[in-house]
Parts: structure tokens; C-alpha cells; sequence
């Protein structure tokens, strides 16, 4: 998304729903910062057929070469079937809370 755009704006979800099509399976990611140890979240849609999240194989969620390469170790956190745009929102917001994520200093 651009990097214009503030978590959780009417813009947000917006531009969410243009690229996203929901229902949708989703990987999401835990990062921390290798010097600054910031923490950030981040989601991959899952190439799948399946609603179930345990039904997916772990070659279809490990790291891409483009999260291996940057300055974060990341680590999978699990996988979710997310109905909509305000679930994915919502989802983001509980686990930011559980991983220390602050959103309001990302964009």
C-alpha cells in the first residue's frame, strides 16, 4: 500500500478493498528490527483453495527471498482465513497488541 496512507483510515481500508479480494487466506508475519529491534507486521495472501487454515502446506507460507534479504528476522506467526476488510483490520490490531506493534508509527 502506499506509504501515504494512515492504518486504519477510510482511505486505508479503501485501497485495501481494491487490491484485496475477500474472503482471503493470509500468512502474517512478526519482524523485528536486526539494529533498531522495531517491530512490524507483516501479511502475504496465501495461494490457496482451502478455507482451512490447516489444510495448507509449508512451502506455500515460508519466507520469501524479499523477507529473507531485508534488515528483520521475521518469524510466522499462523495462518488465518480473514471474511473481510474489517477482520483483517481487526486481526492486525490483536496481534500488533500481543507483539508490541505500533502502528501509529508506520505508514
Amino acid at each position: 500500500m502506499s506509504e501515504d496512507l494512515i492504518f486504519g483510515s477510510d482511505e486505508w481500508f479503501q485501497e485495501l478493498n481494491n487490491r484485496v479480494k475477500f474472503p482471503n487466506m493470509f500468512s502474517i508475519y512478526y519482524g523485528s528490527h536486526k539494529e533498531t529491534n522495531d517491530n512490524v507486521l507483516q501479511s502475504m495472501i496465501v495461494d490457496t483453495k482451502s478455507d482451512n487454515p490447516r489444510n495448507i502446506k509449508f512451502g506455500s507460507i515460508s519466507k520469501t527471498i524479499g523477507m529473507a534479504l531485508s534488515p528483520y528476522r521475521w518469524a510466522l506467526i499462523d495462518v488465518y482465513y480473514i471474511e473481510n476488510a474489517s477482520d483483517y483490520y481487526s486481526k492486525l490490531i490483536e496481534l500488533g497488541k500481543y507483539w508490541n506493534v505500533n502502528f501509529n508509527s508506520q505508514r
